[in-house]
């Protein structure tokens, strides 16, 4: 959980139940389970609250704003495992990025394909 300067979660962690699976000290607890006390509440939200930011971004922005965080974040999968040299590299103008191809295509079928 992330915490803030006070080392706080910034949302409140709640255990709900607990199963005790051995207990090697039976007789030291009393029988009937004592009840949990009520929580304090405070302006924390809960563990299983939805947090909703309201902001004013239409539809396609938030789409946009998402294809760009996958990109990045593909980008660093790459950089990690050293297909790229930097996350933030961007390819040359002049470039073309073909794929799917069939495994015989040879540089002399691209070749006629780009020459139209």
């Amino acid at each position: 959980a992330f915490v803030d300067k006070s080392n706080r979660p910034y949302r409140n962690v709640r255990i709900k139940h607990a199963h005790v699976l051995d207990d090697p000290f039976d007789e030291l607890l009393p029988d009937p389970e004592p009840a949990s006390p009520p929580p304090e509440r405070d302006d924390r939200p809960e563990a299983d609250d939805d947090i909703v930011v309201e902001d004013d971004a239409t539809i396609e922005e938030a789409e946009r704003a998402t294809h760009a965080a996958q990109a990045k974040s593909r980008a660093v999968v790459l950089e990690m495992i050293g297909d790229i040299p930097d996350a933030d590299m961007k390819p040359p103008d002049t470039a073309l990025f073909v794929c799917k191809l069939n495994p015989n295509t040879q540089d002399e079928d691209l070749e006629i394909i780009f020459s139209r």
